[in-house]
């Protein structure tokens, strides 16, 4: 076993193939050992196993940060595990920064552990001699994946990957314009790409250079998150208000039309199943990413859909896309065709609420 040094991005790339194809067919290797500066890729790569793994039926998914007390407790736990337990697959985080609890659960991996599978993320590019020493002993029962640095000559091709991993389909234009906005900040180019799966869900050609221009300046993803929480709550007055904040600020007007077709678009494909998720239902990849979502925001759009009509849903995407039409002719009166727009969403939700 050799823990590769100074990883290239194709290095990553091949590792990760590996962990998906595993992650597919539920046969993880005993311990996958992540290792490396844990930014943009340590997190899609974080948020990826576990949307996997909290999936399986049977099995547990604990996660814990090393440096908690209570990472000791599930020491203790798994050491006293039977092969008559349910498959528990154990995520442990920060592990650099606790060695010797590490060392640990490695003696404890290295002595036989039923129905255990350990993700460990190391979040160093070096490992220590003594811990490298341990995993050979384990020797085939570890996988490795190298989180690397991603140098200039690199960062299209990154970025093309990380695309894919949103399912933002992306023309080569686009990927030149989000590298040319944001350089090579992979968390920056993470946070678009996501606000780009979201704002786009119903788009189904690949983005243009234009498309990524004209959502520049974006939300920040904060922002997102913040008003698309008052539409769940129909909270007419914060709404608007947010929105003014954004648009005295110089955000992009077409930027929050996008969240608000989001959202109605959301609440489309759930009402249209009833609130539900049927196997049957949508393009696959519209029922992916609700799946994807968070399950308290999935439950209250759930919540929410099953108080509509789609008649009342479908007339209200018919008032956004003549937004969408006034806004790309003329930039006046941004702020007060957003707050009409609001309302009616708002309007609407209450409607259906009686």
């Amino acid at each position: 076993m050799s823990v590769l040094k100074d990883p290239r991005f194709q290095d990553f790339e091949n590792a990760f193939s590996g962990l998906s194809e595993m992650l597919g067919r539920k046969n993880l290797k005993s311990i996958c050992f992540i290792y490396g500066d844990q930014d943009a890729l340590g997190i899609l790569v974080r948020n990826f196993v576990l949307n996997s793994v909290r999936s399986w039926d049977d099995t547990e998914c604990v996660s814990i940060d090393c440096t908690e007390a209570k990472a000791i407790n599930v020491l203790n736990d798994i050491s006293e595990r039977s092969i008559f337990d349910s498959r528990r697959i154990l995520i442990a985080s920060r592990a650099e920064k606790k060695i010797d609890l590490v060392k640990k659960i490695l003696d404890l991996f290295r002595n036989g552990i039923e129905a255990t599978q350990l993700i460990l993320f190391w979040e160093k590019t070096v490992v220590p001699v003594e811990l490298s020493k341990k995993l050979s002993q384990l020797g085939a029962e570890v996988f490795f994946l190298p989180l690397p640095e991603v140098s200039t000559a690199e960062i299209r091709h990154v970025v093309r990957w990380m695309a894919g991993q949103e399912k933002v389909k992306l023309t080569s234009d686009a990927i030149d314009a989000l590298v040319k906005l944001n350089g090579v900040d992979l968390a920056k180019i993470h946070n678009e790409l996501r606000k780009y799966s979201l704002t786009f869900l119903d788009k189904t050609t690949a983005l243009t250079g234009d498309d990524i221009l004209d959502q520049s300046p974006s939300l920040k993803e904060e922002h997102a998150f913040i008003l698309n929480q008052y539409l769940l709550d129909r909270d007419f007055s914060r709404a608007h208000r947010l929105i003014k904040e954004l648009l005295d600020r110089g955000d992009s007007a077409l930027a929050v039309l996008g969240l608000l077709n989001r959202h109605i678009r959301i609440l489309l494909l759930l009402c249209a199943d009833g609130g539900g998720l049927a196997k049957d239902f949508g393009r696959q990849d519209q029922k992916t990413f609700l799946l994807r979502m968070p399950t308290g925001i999935l439950n209250k759009y759930k919540g929410l859909a099953v108080k509509y009509s789609m008649n009342r849903l479908v007339e209200l995407q018919r008032l956004i896309q003549e937004a969408d039409v006034a806004l790309k002719s003329s930039s006046k009166a941004d702020e007060i065709l957003l707050a009409h727009l609001v309302e009616d969403i708002c309007a609407i939700a209450s409607v259906a609420n009686r």
